[in-house]
Formats: structure tokens, C-alpha cells, sequence
């Protein structure tokens, strides 16, 4: 029998079942296997295997049983992927991986980079680059990649972020809006073992683009 007929059958059983040992006992009762609490998530998520697929629960008061793939997907669009993860401190990760010959790539233009060295720093800007960019403020766009840089831009600038974590300056820095998002709600889908899921990233915005909130000073920056 299908779970969602199977399901419908034990409806009301389910609705007065109430907290996490009552619906795993229950789902034993169901003889669904593999009952378990997903790993390494803030909120208590349990897992089960019913005829081969992975069903979710995350509500014990009205518990209501969601597919895998469902329980992500709403995750996606409400947004709420962060409440099932511990906190992560992208900027203090990303310094703390900082060593000596560190480099990240900044693109920009000839005339660009004349006026760079003219006023002694990369200045940030209210950039705009899609949808989910529009609000993050006065930034500076780099990428780990020089290939990546110089694809798009006349030139590529190449910044010592060694040299600036040995000086002291450490700007806080942050990944796209977008890919942090893709990150989070694959961190989750891991954890429910949905293994080949994957979010959706705005055309444009990339994983190895690191955000700098603050200018750059040219102490730090060379023609790569």
C-alpha cells in the first residue's frame, strides 16, 4: 500500500499522537524502519523509511509526515533553513583560513584601476548583482578564482589577504545571499539523506565569490 493511503488510514491515530517517543512508537506500530533523529540539526527533525523513501517530521504537536524533498523545499521557500542549523560565522571561518600567500581576485577596468591607485584603496560599493543582492549594502566583490575574475573584467587585481590578516585588518566578509542560502538548505538535505537535491542559485552568483563589506586598501592589492 502507498504511504499516502497508508497514511489515511491512521489519520486520526497520528492526530492524537502527541510528542517524539508517542509518534516513534507509533511508526513502529506502522512498521515503517530506520526511525531516527537527524544528525547535527538545532531543531529535533525525525526521520523515517516507509517503503523505501525517507518521510520527515518536525511538528510533535501535529505531527504531519512530508517527503524528504517536500521538507526541503519548504525550507526553501519559507526560508527558515537557518532555525534547523547551528550558528556559522562565515567571515570568522573564512579569516581563520587565512595564511601566508592567501589571495582572492577583485575585477574592474584599466581606468578603474587608475583611479584606484590614485585614491590608495578599492572603495566599496552599493553594488547591485540580481535579485538577491540589492540589499547588501556598500561591498567590494572578489573570487577565489583569477580565471573567473578575468573572464569578465579587463583586468584582474590580486589582493594579500595574508598580509592584511598579519596587519590586523580583517574586514568582515560573507558569501552571496544566494549561495549562503543553497549552502544551509544542503547542509539540511545531507542530514535528512537526500543526497541528490540541490538548490537553485540565481544565474550570475557564484560559489567562490567572497564579499567585502569596507574598502581595500592598495598596501594590499597588485596586478595579478
Amino acid at each position: 500500500m502507498l504511504f499516502r493511503q497508508w497514511l489515511e488510514s491512521w489519520q486520526d491515530e497520528l492526530e492524537d499522537t502527541k510528542g517524539l517517543q508517542q509518534i516513534m512508537a507509533l511508526l513502529q506500530k506502522w512498521r515503517a524502519t530506520d526511525v531516527r533523529q537527524a544528525p547535527y540539526l538545532t531543531k529535533p527533525v525525525l526521520l523515517f523509511n516507509m517503503d523505501g523513501e525517507i518521510y520527515v517530521i518536525d511538528d510533535f504537536q501535529f505531527p504531519t509526515p512530508q517527503t524528504a524533498e517536500e521538507f526541503v523545499t519548504e525550507r526553501q521557500w519559507k526560508n527558515d533553513a537557518w532555525e534547523y542549523l547551528p550558528e556559522r560565522n562565515f567571515s570568522q571561518q573564512f579569516w581563520s583560513s587565512v595564511g601566508q600567500g592567501s589571495m582572492v581576485f577583485h575585477g574592474t577596468t584599466k581606468d578603474n584601476w587608475e583611479s584606484i591607485q590614485n585614491d590608495g584603496f578599492i572603495g566599496c560599493r552599493a553594488q547591485t548583482r540580481g535579485m538577491s543582492n540589492k540589499k547588501i549594502g556598500c561591498v567590494v566583490f572578489t573570487s577565489l578564482s583569477y580565471e573567473s575574475t578575468i573572464y569578465h573584467y579587463d583586468i584582474a587585481l590580486e589582493i594579500n589577504l595574508g598580509a592584511m590578516k598579519s596587519d590586523g585588518y580583517m574586514p568582515e566578509v560573507a558569501q552571496e545571499p544566494d549561495v549562503e542560502a543553497a549552502a544551509m538548505l544542503g547542509s539540511i538535505a545531507h542530514a535528512i539523506d537526500l543526497e541528490d537535491w540541490s538548490a537553485e542559485i540565481e544565474q550570475g552568483m557564484d560559489e567562490e565569490t567572497v564579499i567585502f563589506y569596507g574598502n581595500i586598501p592598495t598596501q594590499y592589492v597588485q596586478l595579478a
